[in-house]
């Protein structure tokens, strides 16, 4: 089975494909389906924006989904569940859907993370 988030990564903006990276570095298939994880946002240079830019652009990948089969049915989950950024710290905490957890670690194998 292809991995759809992969399949889009390339098309998405460099904003999303850094949080997107940012995340798969840090998911392993071994996490627990609520974990929560927090990265800095200078660590990928994007604290440059300001924090309604980088409010805004998570929130649109909290709204973007990605269509996966569950259960034999065709179903599109968000890609984020939850995003909390902390402007004074530069970092956002973020959640997503666990049937997702897979997708995030074969991208992290695959760009070798």
């Amino acid at each position: 089975m292809q991995n759809p988030l992969l399949k889009c990564f390339p098309t998405l903006p460099l904003f999303e494909r850094k949080i997107i990276t940012a995340i798969a570095r840090h998911v392993s298939k071994n996490d627990s389906n609520t974990k929560a994880y927090c990265i800095r946002i200078i660590d990928f240079e994007l604290d440059c924006l300001n924090p309604s830019d980088i409010t805004e652009r998570l929130r649109w990948l909290k709204e973007k989904t990605v269509h996966i089969w569950i259960d034999g049915d065709l179903a599109a989950v968000p890609l984020l569940t939850d995003i909390r950024y902390d402007d004074r710290k530069k970092n956002v905490t973020i959640t997503f859907n666990s049937v997702l957890k897979f997708l995030y670690a074969d991208i992290r194998e695959t760009l070798c993370l």
